[in-house]
């Protein structure tokens, strides 16, 4: 369902890069605003490295060669040898020192985990999004997301804004270049434990700590988890120094032998020395560096109790990044609380991290794989294979559960695991990870688990926006719809499939994947949800201009619903048959679809889907709002803010505030007009909604001129123009700039008045509105000879489809 009002105007400095789906030109943000929350914290104990650090934070300084990236690899190319660690400590220090304006990006590619790694193109949807561009810009392909990458670094550099790029643990040449930027001020970090010697980067191989650093390094983690008191590695230099070199001047195998020798503040090195000395003729085939790791995980696994060592061999078998207590348990067929003093016990020895979020736990990769390693051999023993079934039934079940929540169509029922939406939804955020990887996980011998997960996380995914994500799990879903037989199950994976499509751009795959469903779901009798594959269907058609066809998906789609008596399906249907009518300038057709959809949509008992209430009323008083009819609109919009406000959904209060607000405007009651403008400008800003932002601040510019408040009308329309130009609307940057025009002229700004009106008609030229580049254009000419000329156009929202999983 779309929920919009024509009119609109906007102003400042801008990206614009061509992609597969035409120009898109945005504003930069101030500073990108998730860098800096996701660059993970440095270590306190971080020690031996300052002629390297040296070395790094002078290529990355201002004084640095240009158009280099900084490789950093281990000179075996093992992990753990502190590759992660230099580069945030450099990044932190650079971003301290003011080198990098614009702020941090980070990625973790998890390179070396098939499970868990992260293709280039998903880093770049991570990318776009924390650098300010809105999901439904994000290219769906590969080569569109470089270009777009590429034009906003390079935007930020000749702004002066320059920015640190840092990519962690990848794998290969090919996971890394579509990342790295284009131009020679932005500068990147890439750790990897290969060298990575053909993307044209400065190499620097990390070696391993010297001996005096090692040492130093295990008297800080003791004293930092001890106090100044525990003198241990004072009072024995030469054991010290021995552990030392049994680690190998690895850092991750010293910081495992402090944890043990914090976890026992009587324990002598001697001991530790002779422990590590035993270990080492069981791993004589490994390197050297690998040696000394293993050794340490030996050591620390040996001394676990039989629970634990059986626990932490069973971890492993989770397939996302960490593991909250609830998956443990059900893992290893505990109870939470006791399974939660086991996990605690392998944090203490530094064989889990307990450090990510409060009851969640990760294993370095390299622990991962030792625990892979010593499960197998103890596979019977531990019932590993039973585990696994137990894993993903607790992963299946829950996301059921969850999705109960999320799924506007259902009513979950009391006493589930969820205490509400949000809960639901939080569990999602944490989990969606595990959940990806269990999909792919159960592929091939769990079927249903895998066609089940793809179902319960369809609603979660098309809230966040996860178009990309839903389409590359729906290969998966639909295989194991086809191995099991389930004709049903198939179609509905093509259904959500289709969404998926819709919401990503995809609009003839969407057409196709809607089409097969709706005729699957027809053979086998399902009219329901065949109905809503032909709601989908319809969407599809109606975004690639094809509005008769969209209007016959839709009137199918009507009459079955009408057929099985389902108002909430009739609702969806017939806003957006209301949609599709509009665009075809049958406006009294269009008014009397959206009557029909509030009218289908009250029916609901106990109103069970107030969002969707919400967003048709606000559409037909859009439609009114077309057709002039202002004092019949203010009450429909009225109800949507009362019913949104209810509920606590804020992007919907800002649609209903920006339409009163259109709508007051239009009957000159100008103060009115500007506090609700105000407040819905508010609520899309916490909404991080950019395009509607900017139709916020189109009303409160109007209604800032005609209060006679010309200032700071301007001021207004100038953000609404870099809201404009960020969403890649150019028609709506023409709006603002008529908008601006007006109040210039009103000011005294004669010159300023004529170049806005300009520049509005460059705007629609570029957005292909001839009919307003050609009244723009007059009313320049009418400026110049001082002849009347038009004002702005101001508008709210007009329509927004209305898709169905």
């Amino acid at each position: 369902m779309r929920n919009e009002i024509s009119g609109g105007n906007f102003f400042g400095p801008v990206v614009q890069v061509g992609s597969l789906r035409g120009d898109i030109t945005f504003q930069l943000p101030a500073e990108i605003p998730l860098a800096l929350g996701g660059l993970p914290r440095i270590s306190p104990t971080f020690t031996g490295r300052a002629a390297v650090l040296d070395e790094l934070l002078a290529l990355l300084g201002p004084s640095g060669p240009r158009g280099g990236v900084v490789q950093i690899s281990a000179v075996s190319g093992m992990g753990g040898v502190g590759k992660t660690e230099l580069a945030l400590q450099a990044a932190h220090a650079a971003r301290e020192r003011g080198w990098f304006p614009g702020g941090v990006l980070f990625a973790d590619l998890f390179g070396y985990d098939e499970r868990l790694r992260v293709g280039p193109a998903t880093a770049l949807d991570g990318f776009l999004r924390a650098v300010g561009v809105p999901a439904e810009h994000v290219p769906p392909d590969l080569q569109g997301r470089e270009r777009l990458y590429r034009s906003v670094l390079d935007a930020y550099a000749r702004a002066g804004r320059g920015v640190l790029v840092v990519i962690d643990n990848a794998s290969s040449s090919e996971q890394v270049r579509p990342l790295l930027p284009g131009d020679p001020v932005t500068r990147a970090l890439v750790t990897s434990r290969h060298t990575l010697a053909d993307i044209g980067a400065r190499l620097l191989d990390l070696p391993t700590l010297s001996p005096g650093a090692s040492v130093e390094l295990l008297d800080r983690r003791i004293r930092l988890a001890l106090g100044e008191e525990d003198t241990r590695v004072r009072d024995d230099p030469e054991g010290a120094h021995e552990i030392a070199r049994l680690c190998g001047g690895l850092p991750l195998a010293v910081e495992v032998v402090a944890a043990l020798l914090s976890e026992r503040p009587r324990r002598g090195l001697r001991t530790v020395v002779d422990d590590l000395r035993s270990e080492h003729t069981r791993l004589d085939e490994m390197r050297y560096e690998d040696m000394a790791v293993r050794a340490a995980f030996e050591l620390s696994y040996r001394n676990l109790p039989s629970d634990q060592a059986r626990l932490f061999r069973l971890l492993s078998v989770n397939p996302g990044p960490d593991v909250s207590t609830e998956a443990a348990a059900a893992t290893a067929g505990l109870e939470p609380r006791h399974c939660r003093r086991l996990l605690d016990a392998l944090a203490r020895a530094h064989l889990l991290d307990a450090s990510a979020a409060d009851g969640r736990w990760a294993m370095h990769d390299l622990v991962r794989l030792y625990a892979t390693e010593q499960g197998r051999d103890l596979a019977s023993a531990d019932g590993r294979e039973a585990a696994v079934g137990r894993l993903l039934d607790h992963y299946s079940a829950t996301a059921r559960a969850a999705a109960e929540h999320v799924d506007p169509s259902r009513t979950a029922p009391p006493g589930t695991v969820f205490r509400d939406r949000e809960d639901a939804l939080a569990w999602f955020d944490a989990e969606l990870p595990n959940l990806v990887g269990t999909v792919r996980m159960a592929d091939g011998d769990r079927p249903a688990v895998a066609l089940g997960l793809h179902v319960a996380l369809v609603h979660y995914l098309q809230r966040k926006r996860l178009f990309t994500m839903l389409i590359d799990l729906a290969p998966v879903a639909l295989e194991a719809a086809r191995r099991l037989g389930d004709r049903h199950g198939e179609a509905r994976v093509l259904t959500n499939l289709g969404l998926a499509q819709n919401g990503a751009g995809q609009y003839e795959g969407c057409v196709r994947s809607c089409e097969a469903a709706a005729e699957i779901f027809l053979g086998v009798g399902d009219r329901a949800l065949a109905g809503r594959a032909l709601n989908n269907l319809g969407l599809g058609l109606d975004n690639l201009g094809r509005y008769e066809e969209a209007v016959h998906a839709f009137r199918q789609a009507i009459d079955i619903f009408r057929e099985l008596g389902d108002p909430r399906g009739e609702g969806a249907a017939l806003t957006n048959l209301g949609s599709a009518l509009l665009l075809t300038n049958r406006l009294e057709e269009s008014l009397s679809a959206r009557r029909a959809a509030v009218a289908a949509l009250s029916r609901l008992p106990d109103h069970t889907d107030p969002q969707g209430l919400a967003m048709v009323l606000n559409n037909l008083g859009a439609s009114l709002l077309q057709l002039g009819r202002h004092a019949e609109a203010v009450p429909e919009f009225q109800r949507a803010l009362r019913i949104s406000r209810d509920i606590g959904d804020a992007y919907e209060q800002a649609q209903s505030l920006v339409n009163i607000a259109v709508s007051y405007a239009a009957t000159d009651r100008h103060e009115e007009a500007l506090a609700a403008s105000r407040e819905s400008a508010s609520l899309y800003r916490e909404c991080g909604a950019v395009r509607e932002l900017g139709d916020a601040l189109l009303s409160v510019g109007t209604a800032l001129r005609r209060l006679g408040r010309h200032r700071e009308s301007v001021e207004a329309h100038r953000e609404g123009i870099d809201c404009a130009r960020s969403a890649g609307d150019p028609r709506r940057v023409g709006r603002h700039l008529e908008e601006m025009s007006a109040s210039l002229l009103s000011s005294g700004d004669f010159e300023g008045a004529v170049a806005a009106r300009q520049e509005a008609v460059s705007a629609y030229t570029e957005a292909g509105d001839a009919v307003a580049a050609e009244n723009a254009e007059r009313d320049v000419h009418r400026l110049r000879g001082t002849g009347p000329f038009r004002g702005g156009r101001p508008g709210g929202r007009l329509r927004r489809l209305f898709g169905r999983p």
